[in-house]
């Protein structure tokens, strides 16, 4: 198993070294190994050169795609189903709830995320799962602090968190047991937060809104109050996620804007791994959630923007 540490120029062997050395009891009977590997920085151009720097550097896969993103035509389908009945606004509004709901019991930063399931011919919305962040939750106060300021458990994001009680109530679904879920509890909390924590969590979690067998969050919405950052942006795309609406831009963590503006006060990364199809396996339609007072009396669509 490989399990890649970071770029070289972040981290020397002689850092990684003395963590492993200090945690060697993690990997008994097996010994810690470190290897310093070159990776192209830039995307194949033929199956020939993915097929060579395979062989000499890293798994590399080449994808001939459209580099462009998608067609306008499907961008306004999606904007007008989204644009129903305000349905946006609502959702970020639920998101804004969770997250504000498991910030003042302490369990993480006012961060929500909530997944939308628009079944049916007539593409009718309903509300999947709910989640707040909970980074916080079960750490001592020593590893968290008490501004919750750290890190603390990452699999706590509100985005890993929602995605994993998606995951938890397919498999419930599938065994007849929804509303026994909390029976179903072995009493230990898994570290992936994967349970309703909150009362909001809760009422949303027991809805039938979902199909027992489906594929991971395949064809679900995700609505999510902040830009994810690059571990739940990877999140979203391994759970094959359709569309993602997010609300605040996060300069130095997000993984969705495209546009490399770190310049202003609305920076960015400029990742954009919503729409890499050169690189990853999966893409998704993804909007900015833009509010303003000027926009209030006008629809929603003037405020979501590719």
């Amino acid at each position: 198993m490989y399990l890649v540490a970071g770029p070289s120029n972040e981290i020397t062997i002689d850092a990684l070294n003395h963590v492993f050395d200090n945690h060697l009891d993690l990997f008994v009977p097996l010994k810690p190994v470190i290897r310093t590997v070159p990776v192209p920085s830039l995307v194949p151009t033929s199956a020939a050169q993915a097929s060579l720097w395979t062989e000499k550097f890293w798994p590399t896969v080449y994808r001939n795609t459209n580099p462009y993103g998608p067609h306008p035509s499907i961008i306004r389908q999606a904007e007008l189903e989204l644009m129903v009945d305000n349905g946006v606004q609502e959702w970020m509004h639920l998101a804004r709830q969770c997250g504000k709901d498991n910030a003042e019991v302490g369990f993480g930063i006012e961060v929500g995320a909530v997944v939308v399931n628009r079944a049916g011919k007539e593409k009718v919305a309903h509300v999947v799962a709910v989640a707040g962040d909970a980074r916080c939750y079960g750490m001592p106060t020593d590893v968290v602090g008490t501004d919750n300021s750290v890190s603390g458990n990452v699999m706590g994001h509100a985005v890993m968190r929602v995605i994993s009680i998606v995951a938890r109530k397919r498999v419930l679904m599938s065994n007849n047991n929804l509303a026994g879920w909390e029976a179903s509890k072995d009493g230990v909390t898994s570290p992936f937060l994967d349970e309703p924590l909150t009362q909001t969590e809760r009422e949303r979690f027991v809805a039938q809104t979902l199909e027992p067998n489906g594929y991971l969050c395949l064809d679900l919405e995700l609505y999510v109050t902040h830009e994810p950052c690059v571990m739940c942006s990877m999140a979203i795309l391994h759970s094959r996620f359709a569309r993602v609406v997010f609300g605040q831009r996060m300069a130095k963590t997000g993984g969705l804007c495209a546009e490399a503006t770190t310049e202003s006060k609305h920076g960015s990364l400029g990742y954009g791994l919503f729409w890499r199809p050169m690189e990853l396996n999966w893409k998704c339609l993804c909007w900015e959630f833009i509010e303003d007072s000027k926009y209030m009396k006008s629809s929603i669509g003037d405020k979501i923007h590719v």
